[in-house]
């Protein structure tokens, strides 16, 4: 590898991405962490889900995608949407023409919602930056319940803890090959303060700041300036509530997105300097 380039340069994280699987595909991520997080075209089952290329909608962002584990599908909605257990609900397209996919880093615009989403990450902290188009309601939605690639969540559990502040988890029900149930505890932070709390489970709505049970999930609505820019943190942790808040803390104390993008690719250099290439033209070193 040429010593003025950076080795992560060289990554096109959507190869083999037109006919992919839930744990294969990798963008807003570091090497060997907790979190993989990226945009879900497609979220039915463990083969042909997570990002498909060739899909033209997108649902959400989750968290996990690992062997038999999953968790946490987040989507931001430019008004006051009432979200709900179906996706179908607010898939959005996006197109190809202005999405940048990189280690450590991926954005695409949803076009039928006015947002431009854009992803990053620490080890155990996803990191979202949203820009609302209108000015307005702006709605963030976790989808907690459902199948969620090769699993289905048996249960959900999500609090409003603050101002800025929810907290849950999720219980990821057993597999054929994973006999027992995993739990996955999160936190999520905003980095302003929440214009509203409520929703769902199943088809009924919940509005007391405590959302739980099978196919849950809530909405946490803001009121926005057109162009505003939305930080989001989703922290998680397979012990309890508390670690992944101090994941959270340790990881990702700010709200600085071009630090968390610009570390990762720190995190993705160190990595790939370890491989040193010789001898190769410029197109070599992506493989194709």
């Amino acid at each position: 590898m040429p010593s003025a380039e950076s080795p992560a340069q060289w990554v096109d994280p959507l190869i083999d991405s037109a006919s992919s699987r839930w744990i294969f595909f990798s963008s807003a991520c570091r090497p060997f962490a907790l979190v993989n997080l990226s945009p879900d075209t497609d979220i039915a089952g463990a083969w042909g889900s997570s990002y498909l290329y060739h899909s033209e909608t997108i649902c959400g962002f989750s968290h996990v995608h690992a062997w038999q584990l999953a968790a946490v599908l987040v989507m931001p909605v430019c008004g006051d949407h009432a979200g709900g257990p179906d996706v179908e609900a607010y898939r959005s397209r996006f197109t190809h023409a202005d999405e940048v996919c990189e280690a450590g880093y991926h954005a695409v615009s949803l076009l039928d919602h006015g947002v431009r989403a854009e992803l990053t990450s620490t080890a155990r902290v996803g990191v979202h930056r949203y820009t609302f188009s209108a000015e307005g309601d702006a709605t963030v939605l976790l989808n907690l319940g459902g199948e969620l690639g090769p699993c289905t969540m048996s249960g959900a559990f999500v609090e409003l803890v603050g101002e800025r502040e929810l907290a849950g988890y999720v219980v990821n029900a057993p597999t054929r090959r994973r006999p027992k149930e995993a739990v996955i505890h999160f936190v999520v932070q905003f980095s302003k303060p929440l214009a509203g709390f409520d929703g769902w489970q199943g088809e009924n709505r919940v509005a007391d700041g405590v959302v739980e049970g099978r196919d849950a999930g809530c909405r946490a609505r803001f009121q926005v300036a057109a162009g505003e820019q939305l930080v989001v943190k989703v922290a998680i942790s397979y012990c309890s509530v508390e670690n992944a808040r101090l994941n959270l803390a340790a990881e990702c104390d700010h709200w600085d997105f071009d630090r968390a993008r610009a570390e990762s690719q720190a995190d993705w250099d160190q990595a790939l300097g370890r491989i040193e290439i010789e001898g190769a033209e410029d197109r070599h070193h992506t493989k194709l």
